[in-house]
């Protein structure tokens, strides 16, 4: 093999890996930089009992094909530790993957002991991230 060969191989290796590279970190652009829905409340009760609260996300497949809607969650505490023990949309988002997204983030939340049983929670997922009113 002559020296133009193995240079010629070498560029070739050398713009696959670029290229690579590149698409790489679109998709992981996509990923990290979609936005979070937030919860839309009018009332500060959820957020004054909550001690950990994460954000549910925007799922890519919802995002990309440019879905929104807004529902509302119904969270059952356990009162005794504050742990979410239920979560069942007493609204649906209209879309299950949007839905499965927020009861994914409201199973995590923890809330102060002493919380009352039940705790409802809208949640609003929009195209340049979502509301929150607290």
């Amino acid at each position: 093999m002559n020296s133009s060969n193995i240079d010629r191989r070498n560029s070739i290796h050398r713009s696959r890996v670029l290229r690579s590279l590149v698409y790489g970190a679109m998709f992981f652009a996509c990923f990290a930089l979609a936005p979070k829905a937030q919860p839309d409340t009018d009332n500060s009760f959820a957020t004054a009992y909550a001690v950990f609260a994460p954000r549910p996300e925007y799922p890519y497949e919802a995002y990309s094909r440019r879905v929104t809607g807004s529902g509302v969650a119904l969270l059952t505490v356990e009162p005794a530790n504050g742990n979410v023990i239920n979560i069942t949309m007493e609204q649906s988002i209209g879309n299950a993957t949007l839905d499965g997204s927020t009861a994914r983030a409201f199973r995590r939340w923890r809330f102060k002991p002493g919380t009352p049983r039940k705790v409802r929670i809208p949640i609003r997922f929009l195209l340049t991230g979502a509301s929150a009113s607290f």
